[in-house]
């Protein structure tokens, strides 16, 4: 904000922030204007020279996160709800090729306040814990672990993909997802947001859209935990198999008395028994920070046509379209954003003013 607003502020530049644009005007083959949506009537805004994309990407738009992610009938963000792929559509509708559709920085394993439209963070402030599919079994290290390969260290995830067969596949998503805990954990904090000791993601930032308790007696409360005082009861709160979440306990704790992780290869240093009643689980939600699909792009930030050849007077920065196909931008696209934003507006300056 010390850079970004200061400097459009010198060069009086108008900025409207309430008209999304809802699709593109093009003349011959020109991109020349957008249309967009002000107090409910349309308003057409013309461009001098080009257009630029800086739309984001389609975090939460719901029928495209099943249409191109990979084994994922839903996922919520944690950063803007705001981004709903607007972009992705109106470049579709002008003749953009796609490209990295199926890359994000994710999938995590959040919570989804019923209330609001982005997921809360976790951070679970204790050892007696797992994660199960909707078979009841475990899917996946839930902390960190250490692999050592040819003498050398591997990080076994890194934002949402995971270390498989000597290399990186995206986080299984077995919704519906739980997490399963015992009274040791529950009294250590709250799970999500401030209460869990996050100062970031949409839900603290904005307005504390939601104030989750320090204990997780609110929540509770709520219905969002349930509660029992054995593990089979436990399973028949979510309709999960009580004889396959008994066993599937069982042998965690087994794994934690023999100090290796058998199936996953979690840090000793991280594992304690599931054995203090009452026991308690809560439905977790596919989560992530970004999405990197949308129209490609050349290095003159260009979009591309189906045929490989740009669009004239048509450009793109940042998430929307993002370079990177499955590896993890830093920066959160911002980096992207500033480096591709600088190469858009210097080539669309170059061009003359259509008439």
């Amino acid at each position: 904000d010390q850079v970004l607003e200061p400097a459009v502020a010198s060069r009086k530049i108008k900025v409207l922030y309430d008209p999304p644009a809802k699709r593109m005007v093009k003349k011959d083959s020109d991109i020349v204007g957008v249309v967009a949506e002000q107090k409910g009537k349309k308003i057409h805004i013309k461009a001098r020279k080009g257009v630029i994309l800086t739309c984001g990407g389609f975090e939460n738009n719901q029928t495209m996160v099943r249409n191109y992610l990979p084994d994922m009938p839903y996922c919520y963000p944690m950063g803007t709800p705001y981004n709903e792929g607007d972009g992705i559509t109106m470049a579709m509708e002008v003749g953009a090729d796609l490209w990295h559709m199926n890359n994000i920085a994710g999938p995590y394993f959040y919570f989804k306040v019923p209330e609001i439209n982005v997921s809360s963070r976790i951070r679970v402030q204790g050892k007696s814990y797992i994660f199960v599919a909707r078979d009841a079994s475990r899917f996946a290290a839930e902390a960190p672990t250490l692999i050592i390969e040819d003498g050398k260290q591997v990080y076994p995830e890194k934002h949402g993909k995971i270390y498989r067969h000597g290399r990186y596949v995206q986080n299984p998503t077995p919704v519906p997802i739980h997490i399963v805990f015992d009274e040791t954990v529950r009294k250590a904090a709250g799970l999500c947001g401030k209460a869990a000791g996050w100062t970031w993601s949409w839900d603290v930032i904005f307005g504390d859209l939601y104030q989750w308790s320090k204990d997780n007696s609110r929540e509770i409360e709520k219905g969002w935990i349930k509660k029992a005082d054995n593990i089979k009861d436990l399973a028949k709160t979510v309709k999960l198999s009580p004889e396959a979440l008994e066993a599937t306990v069982n042998r965690y704790n087994k794994f934690c008395a023999d100090g290796v992780d058998l199936d996953f290869n979690r840090r000793k240093a991280s594992m304690a028994p599931i054995q203090t009643p009452p026991f308690y689980i809560m439905e977790l939600s596919p989560t992530f920070i970004n999405t990197q699909g949308g129209p490609r792009r050349n290095k003159e930030a260009q979009i591309m046509d189906v045929n490989d050849q740009p669009i004239p007077r048509l450009y793109s920065a940042g998430e929307l379209g993002s370079i990177w196909g499955f590896q993890y931008q830093g920066g959160g696209n911002v980096g992207e954003c500033f480096a591709f934003g600088r190469i858009a507006g210097r080539n669309a300056a170059k061009l003359k003013q259509w008439k």
